[in-house]
């Protein structure tokens, strides 16, 4: 029982569960956490030196590495093809934040300006 102990005590240095999560992701990165810190243990006693923040910090470097790929321009067979993606309002030499009409709230019948437009038709 007192490994178990010291085991959620480890957890809890670097807690990642917030409040506002469901508790389906509570518990995927639970066990995630509870995973990592048994490679930790196991890596620390194979004779490994690196602090648990760092092995963490690792460990996702290397699993991001492993799954990205290539970035290739839009074409029709992606699914976010013909959709519009918010960007920030550049400034104007009158208005250092300008502020547009939003249109989505508009559509409700509600007045709502808003700092973003979509970077493809400027709305």
């Amino acid at each position: 029982m007192g490994g178990v102990e010291c085991n959620d005590e480890l957890l809890r240095t670097y807690y990642c569960v917030r409040k506002s999560m469901k508790w389906t992701k509570k518990v995927a990165f639970h066990f995630m956490e509870k995973s990592l810190l048994n490679a930790h243990i196991l890596y620390k006693k194979s004779g490994g030196r690196k602090p648990l923040l760092k092995f963490k910090l690792d460990c996702i470097s290397a699993l991001l590495a492993a799954s990205s790929t290539d970035t290739m321009a839009p074409d029709g067979s992606n699914q976010f093809s013909g959709q519009h993606f918010p960007e920030l309002i550049p400034p104007t030499p009158k208005k250092q934040t300008p502020q547009k009409k939003c249109q989505v709230c508009s559509k409700e019948g509600r007045r709502k300006e808003s700092r973003y437009q979509c970077g493809q038709c400027n709305t």
